[in-house]
């Protein structure tokens, strides 16, 4: 886990990646409307883990998307 991840349940509900250079800073969140973990999977090598594997590692969030900028907004504002 690492800072401004956020978990529900044990499940990663917000992921957060960053990028710095001495002059700059990038930001990326991803929130998930929708989980399929049978496609997730199948981007791994043969033998990796199976969507029951990965079932579990994903929270969604049942929210226009409309909704989830506002929130997020209203946050850094």
């Amino acid at each position: 886990t690492g800072a401004g991840v956020v978990f529900r349940g044990g499940a990663k509900l917000v992921g957060v990646s960053q990028r710095r250079t001495r002059h700059h800073a990038r930001f990326q969140c991803a929130v998930h409307r929708s989980w399929q973990p049978e496609l997730m999977s199948s981007l791994f090598a043969p033998g990796g883990p199976t969507p029951d594997d990965i079932a579990d590692c994903a929270a969604t969030v049942d929210a226009p998307t409309e909704v989830i900028v506002a929130a997020l907004l209203a946050r850094l504002g």
